[in-house]
Protein backbone atom coordinates (compact mmCIF):
# COMPACT_ATOMS: atom_id res chain seq x y z
CA UNK A 1 0.00 0.00 0.00
CA UNK A 2 1.20 3.88 -0.84
CA UNK A 3 0.30 7.15 0.05
CA UNK A 4 0.26 9.45 -3.01
CA UNK A 5 1.81 12.80 -2.08
CA UNK A 6 1.46 15.65 -4.63
CA UNK A 7 5.04 17.86 -4.26
CA UNK A 8 3.68 20.80 -6.48
CA UNK A 9 3.05 23.85 -5.28
CA UNK A 10 0.26 26.28 -5.88
CA UNK A 11 -2.29 26.05 -8.66
CA UNK A 12 0.08 28.06 -11.12
CA UNK A 13 2.59 25.28 -11.02
CA UNK A 14 0.33 22.54 -11.86
CA UNK A 15 2.67 21.29 -15.08
CA UNK A 16 6.27 21.03 -12.48
CA UNK A 17 4.00 18.66 -10.10
CA UNK A 18 5.17 15.62 -9.41
CA UNK A 19 3.62 12.65 -7.40
CA UNK A 20 5.95 10.60 -5.37
CA UNK A 21 4.94 7.44 -3.47
CA UNK A 22 5.29 6.49 0.11
CA UNK A 23 5.53 2.73 1.38
CA UNK A 24 3.21 2.20 4.30
CA UNK A 25 3.46 -0.83 7.34
CA UNK A 26 1.37 -4.53 6.27
CA UNK A 27 -1.75 -3.59 8.08
CA UNK A 28 -4.95 -5.31 8.77
CA UNK A 29 -8.51 -4.49 9.03
CA UNK A 30 -9.99 -7.36 11.13
CA UNK A 31 -12.97 -7.72 12.92
CA UNK A 32 -12.36 -9.41 15.92
CA UNK A 33 -14.03 -8.85 19.78
CA UNK A 34 -10.98 -9.49 21.46
CA UNK A 35 -7.71 -7.59 20.52
CA UNK A 36 -4.20 -7.01 21.40
CA UNK A 37 -4.26 -3.63 22.93
CA UNK A 38 -0.38 -2.98 24.28
CA UNK A 39 2.23 -5.03 24.53
CA UNK A 40 6.04 -4.41 25.79
CA UNK A 41 8.72 -6.34 24.60
CA UNK A 42 11.50 -4.38 26.51
CA UNK A 43 10.07 -4.67 30.27
CA UNK A 44 12.76 -3.56 33.03
CA UNK A 45 10.87 -2.05 35.89
CA UNK A 46 6.84 -1.22 34.62
CA UNK A 47 5.21 -4.46 35.28
CA UNK A 48 6.42 -7.18 38.07
CA UNK A 49 4.89 -10.94 37.83
CA UNK A 50 4.35 -12.91 40.57
CA UNK A 51 7.71 -14.28 40.54
CA UNK A 52 9.08 -10.71 40.79
CA UNK A 53 10.18 -10.55 37.24
CA UNK A 54 10.03 -8.40 34.82
CA UNK A 55 9.18 -9.96 31.51
CA UNK A 56 7.56 -9.33 28.65
CA UNK A 57 3.68 -9.04 29.20
CA UNK A 58 0.91 -8.57 26.35
CA UNK A 59 -2.49 -6.92 27.11
CA UNK A 60 -5.71 -8.63 25.64
CA UNK A 61 -9.09 -6.33 25.44
CA UNK A 62 -12.70 -7.21 24.93
CA UNK A 63 -14.16 -4.54 22.96
CA UNK A 64 -17.56 -6.27 22.84
CA UNK A 65 -20.65 -6.06 24.81
CA UNK A 66 -19.89 -9.64 25.67
CA UNK A 67 -18.19 -11.95 28.09
CA UNK A 68 -15.66 -13.63 25.94
CA UNK A 69 -13.75 -17.01 27.49
CA UNK A 70 -10.14 -16.75 26.09
CA UNK A 71 -9.38 -20.86 26.93
CA UNK A 72 -8.72 -22.12 23.79
CA UNK A 73 -7.19 -18.69 21.99
CA UNK A 74 -3.74 -18.51 20.84
CA UNK A 75 -0.87 -16.15 20.91
CA UNK A 76 1.74 -17.05 18.62
CA UNK A 77 5.24 -14.81 17.77
CA UNK A 78 5.71 -17.37 14.63
CA UNK A 79 4.03 -16.67 11.51
CA UNK A 80 4.06 -20.50 10.72
CA UNK A 81 2.89 -21.35 13.84
CA UNK A 82 -0.69 -20.15 14.66
CA UNK A 83 -1.38 -22.39 17.20
CA UNK A 84 1.98 -22.10 19.53
CA UNK A 85 0.39 -20.74 22.77
CA UNK A 86 -2.94 -22.25 23.67
CA UNK A 87 -4.44 -20.13 26.35
CA UNK A 88 -4.57 -22.58 29.19
CA UNK A 89 -7.76 -22.31 30.87
CA UNK A 90 -10.79 -20.80 31.19
CA UNK A 91 -10.19 -17.22 31.39
CA UNK A 92 -13.44 -14.99 31.36
CA UNK A 93 -13.26 -11.24 29.85
CA UNK A 94 -16.53 -9.04 30.67
CA UNK A 95 -17.22 -6.23 28.34
CA UNK A 96 -14.24 -4.13 27.92
CA UNK A 97 -12.14 -5.81 30.12
CA UNK A 98 -8.58 -6.26 30.09
CA UNK A 99 -6.17 -9.28 30.94
CA UNK A 100 -2.59 -9.38 30.73
CA UNK A 101 -0.56 -12.20 29.86
CA UNK A 102 3.09 -12.28 30.18
CA UNK A 103 5.57 -13.56 27.55
CA UNK A 104 7.55 -15.01 30.30
CA UNK A 105 8.64 -18.43 28.13
CA UNK A 106 7.23 -20.23 31.26
CA UNK A 107 4.15 -21.83 29.60
CA UNK A 108 1.93 -22.18 32.98
CA UNK A 109 -0.87 -20.62 35.31
CA UNK A 110 0.80 -19.18 38.29
CA UNK A 111 -0.33 -19.57 41.71
CA UNK A 112 -2.25 -15.99 41.71
CA UNK A 113 -3.94 -16.99 37.79
CA UNK A 114 -1.49 -14.83 35.88
CA UNK A 115 -1.09 -16.67 32.54
CA UNK A 116 2.67 -16.83 31.34
CA UNK A 117 3.06 -18.07 27.91
CA UNK A 118 5.67 -20.30 26.33
CA UNK A 119 7.74 -17.26 24.14
CA UNK A 120 9.21 -14.36 24.80
CA UNK A 121 9.14 -10.68 22.69
CA UNK A 122 12.31 -9.56 20.76
CA UNK A 123 12.79 -5.95 21.27
CA UNK A 124 14.60 -5.67 17.75
CA UNK A 125 11.05 -5.86 16.94
CA UNK A 126 9.08 -9.34 16.02
CA UNK A 127 6.17 -11.04 15.11
CA UNK A 128 3.23 -11.31 17.10
CA UNK A 129 -0.67 -12.50 16.64
CA UNK A 130 -3.64 -13.33 18.58
CA UNK A 131 -5.76 -16.22 16.99
CA UNK A 132 -9.19 -17.25 17.67
CA UNK A 133 -10.26 -20.51 19.26
CA UNK A 134 -10.27 -22.14 15.52
CA UNK A 135 -6.90 -21.86 15.31
CA UNK A 136 -6.29 -20.19 11.98
CA UNK A 137 -8.52 -16.86 12.07
CA UNK A 138 -6.22 -14.22 12.97
CA UNK A 139 -7.64 -11.64 15.79
CA UNK A 140 -5.10 -9.56 15.38
CA UNK A 141 -1.11 -9.29 14.29
CA UNK A 142 1.52 -7.19 13.83
CA UNK A 143 2.69 -8.22 10.07
CA UNK A 144 5.28 -8.79 9.43
CA UNK A 145 6.69 -7.53 12.78
CA UNK A 146 6.43 -4.93 15.36
CA UNK A 147 9.03 -2.19 15.32
CA UNK A 148 12.14 -2.24 17.49
CA UNK A 149 10.67 -1.46 20.87
CA UNK A 150 12.35 1.29 23.48
CA UNK A 151 13.35 0.13 27.39
CA UNK A 152 10.02 0.25 29.13
CA UNK A 153 7.79 1.31 26.82
CA UNK A 154 4.42 -0.03 25.67
CA UNK A 155 3.48 -0.57 21.99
Amino acid sequence: MFTVFNTGVGRRNRRFRRLTCEPLESRRVLASAVTISEFMANNDDTLVDYYNQTPDWIELHNTSGGNIDLEGWYLTDEPGNLNKWPIPRSTVLYPNQYKIVFASNRDEVAPNSELHADFTLSSSGDYLALVEPDGSTIAWEASPQFPPQFNDVSF
